[in-house]
């Protein structure tokens, strides 16, 4: 398609990034591809005005080959690039040049200070993709430079288009943060589900994307006025892309949020809106021939998913607000006519468009002008202005004049509340057990107990039997009878806690999740007391309790606490959040005791992450819940909830034992704190070293045998001096007082910066 993609991209006055089918054969959509096609189905069933035209064929047979190589998990880098999330090629691309104007009357340092992790730095052996496979890719559109890195290894292009692509995010987030009077930029961050092309505003992650959907969210609501009604607000999309402003709007107001569109996009927003909204009620897409079909069961749902033809069977006013955001057009003129009709006739009050002022289709040979977009008897424009950013765009509120549905509409901010909670702050966040079992019929009994008699129920309980050769599985099956909840995966054959782990995590569907263990015990309270303090501080990515462990074989409770075991476990006097900034604060002192029977983490963030990294085999737990607690804060319960069975066999108690295996645990531990995926929490580690303390003379010995970790050498070697010290000359020539111990740290700080 190349020739053509430049001809169209020419044409319209914007770039876009084009990634091309590599590997025949790969097919990352293969459990997908039904769902698609019945949408797909639907679509060429219906009326020929409901029909794609020639250009959205096109773009749809571009679509499915990147979705076809690359799958969903990677969308915002390949189809996203596609369309609203241009990237600029020159100082003169319209939209960096507009807002480096803006920013020229009110300089920041934020075009500086931002910081974007490069997507084409392969995470595994931080090396170049294939060109074929990059996002940016600036070099091979033009000769010169494309001789010069060819030639000299050397990316001057590449490296260019980074740095202006950082300085158009950076300065678009500035000028959205000046515009944003619903101060939504001030508590959203665009989320990693989709794997984004990460760039941060200090410790945000924000886009293109997440910017223009507050701009718009503003243009919207600011234009309606509020009031204090308790009624949920009825919103349709047409044309949502992957669901970009569905994300901001559901955190700005309470409504439910409706997409009319194509494939595949609207399966790809069906499954990112489902995934970052789990406690919301979802109408997945189905075919249906009356709008009583489904009436009660959509009127009970906040987020419902049509095809672009179904929009006809919905009846007239049933939409407070509709809103169509640059893809009109995509469609024919009398496609366009069909659509704008269908639009006013299902919406009451206000209908939001923005699009192009002039786009060229040479596909289907048109030529559409701002006078393409015609209003409907009864409606007026109450705004008619340029795009802020854009100028190649206008933006418009319509809003009806008819009698009777001139009410100006209230809505209910949600004020910040977690989206799974959004929807109803009065609900328990939901929670999901997980629990990966292999050959520990001995201990199961008491692991299900534990788990089945909670005071307050937990959603769902998931057990992955890992091939069992034991009585396992009928034991997991008697509990299964006697308690719905129980889901059993049974893996065909032995594949490691990790697969089946990642296996229970991808089945869950709760708000939080536990990862139990088959030997281990729930207290009764653990759900209860956990999921309260979490509903209090929604903000938290996870919670954690005291460490508590039985003996394997008897009786003996030993409980861990800051008296008996020193400052790592002293949790304070009663259950509290700790932020970001104020763990990172306690983390420069001394460790944090995180046990990991005892987290309930954020299933949303977990999915973020693609859950646990395999390469740190046992303790892969342990990283993904500092990494969420050390990004979004933690909360902490100083009680004992659950019992660690201590044992001698267990997988990684054996596992660290193997030396040779746990420095390579510990090797690639240190090279993931410092790949692209983690970098934004690199600072943190080397002002803490006492986060990889745990690992005691390991770590240092395993960071001085590779040269690329000798700054993480010098940083454990500064924190464990004093320990070293004593050792050596005895506590009586223990040389570091309080006041020393201080300038110890002021000089870690320095040599971390």
């Amino acid at each position: 398609f190349k020739d053509e993609t430049l001809d169209l991209i020419r044409l319209n006055g914007h770039d876009s990034v084009f990634i091309y089918l590599a590997a025949s054969g790969v097919d990352a959509l293969r459990e997908s591809r039904q769902e698609i096609s019945a949408i797909h189905d639907e679509l060429y069933a219906a009326k020929p005005i409901y029909r794609p035209s020639k250009l959205w064929e096109y773009f749809n047979k571009i679509n499915m080959e990147q979705l076809r190589r690359d799958g969903l998990h990677s969308f915002k880098r390949t189809i996203n690039q596609n369309y609203f999330n241009f990237l600029p090629y020159s100082l003169l691309d319209p939209q960096l040049l507009r807002l480096i104007r803006w920013w020229a009357s009110n300089l920041t340092a934020s075009p500086f200070r931002g910081r974007v992790i490069d997507p084409d730095i392969n995470r595994d052996d931080e090396k170049l993709r294939p060109v074929e496979t990059r996002v940016f890719t600036f070099s091979h559109r033009f000769r010169a430079f494309s001789w010069v890195a060819r030639t000299t290894g050397l990316d001057f292009g590449r490296s260019a288009q980074l740095i202006m692509y950082r300085w158009l995010v950076s300065i678009l987030w500035d000028f959205t943060r000046a515009h944003d009077k619903l101060q939504l930029s001030n508590r959203l961050s665009e989320p990693q589900l989709g794997s984004p092309i990460e760039v941060f505003y200090q410790s945000r992650r924000i886009s293109q994307d997440l910017a223009h959907s507050v701009l718009e969210c503003n243009s919207i609501l600011g234009e309606i006025s509020l009031g204090s009604s308790d009624r949920t607000l009825r919103v349709a999309e047409i044309g949502a892309g992957y669901g970009r402003l569905g994300y901001v709007l559901m955190h700005a107001i309470k409504c439910q949020y409706v997409v009319f569109d194509i494939p595949p996009s609207l399966y790809v927003s069906q499954w990112y809106l489902s995934e970052l909204f789990p406690g919301k009620r979802i109408f997945r897409f189905r075919h249906f021939e009356r709008f009583e079909e489904i009436a009660d069961e959509l009127s009970k749902a906040d987020i419902a998913f049509f095809s672009a033809n179904q929009i006809e069977l919905l009846p007239e006013n049933y939409f407070d607000l509709s809103i169509n955001i640059s893809s009109l057009h995509e469609l024919r003129p009398d496609q366009i006519d069909n659509m704008l009709e269908q639009i006013f006739r299902i919406t009451r009050h206000y209908v939001y468009l923005k699009q192009y002022k002039e786009y060229v289709n040479p596909y289907d040979g048109l030529r559409l002008l701002e006078n393409s977009y015609k209003l409907a008897p009864g409606w007026k424009h109450r705004y008619y202005r340029d795009e802020p950013v854009d100028f190649r765009f206008f933006e418009t509120l319509i809003e009806s004049d008819a009698e009777g549905v001139t009410t100006p509409l209230a809505f209910t901010p949600t004020n910040g509340l977690d989206p799974a909670q959004a929807d109803n702050d009065a609900s328990r966040p939901t929670l999901s057990i997980l629990l990966a079992n292999y050959n520990n019929a001995e201990y199961l009994p008491t692991s299900l107990s534990g788990i089945c008699n909670q005071t307050v129920l937990a959603k769902e309980i998931i057990i992955v039997d890992d091939g069992s050769t034991d009585d396992s599985v009928s034991i997991i099956e008697e509990y299964a009878q006697r308690f719905p909840g129980i889901r059993l995966i049974r893996n065909g054959k032995n594949r490691g806690q990790h697969y089946s782990i990642q296996r229970a995590l991808l089945a869950a569907r709760g708000d939080y999740v536990v990862w139990a263990a088959s030997d281990d015990l729930l207290l009764p309270n653990f759900v209860e007391r956990s999921l309260a303090l979490l509903k209090k501080h929604p903000q938290a990515g996870l919670c954690f309790s005291q460490l508590a462990v039985f003996v394997d074989g008897s009786s003996e409770v030993r409980h861990y606490t800051g008296k008996s075991q020193g400052a790592a476990f002293d949790y304070g006097e009663g259950p509290r959040f700790i932020p970001p900034h104020k763990l990172e604060k306690i983390l420069r002192h001394h460790y944090v005791w995180m046990s990991g029977n005892t987290v309930v983490a954020k299933r949303s963030l977990l999915m973020e992450m693609s859950g646990f990294e395999n390469k740190l085999r046992w303790h892969c737990d342990w990283f993904a819940y500092y990494v969420i607690a050390l990004r979004h804060g933690v909360c902490i319960i100083p009680e004992t909830l659950a019992l660690m069975r201590e044992r001698s066999d267990t997988y990684s108690k054996t596992g660290m034992e193997n030396h040779r295996e746990q420095r390579k645990v510990l090797t690639a531990l240190l090279d993931l704190t410092k790949s692209q995926k983690y970098r934004d929490l690199l600072p943190t580690f080397r002002r803490c070293p006492s986060i990889l303390s745990l690992f005691g003379y390991k770590i240092l010995y395993t960071s001085v045998r590779h040269v690329r970790h000798w700054d993480f050498a010098v940083l454990f070697g500064l924190w464990q001096a004093p320990i070293y010290t004593r050792l050596l000359y005895g506590r009586g020539r223990y040389w570091l007082s309080a006041q020393n111990n201080r300038l110890r740290i002021r000089v870690r700080d320095w040599i971390s910066r």
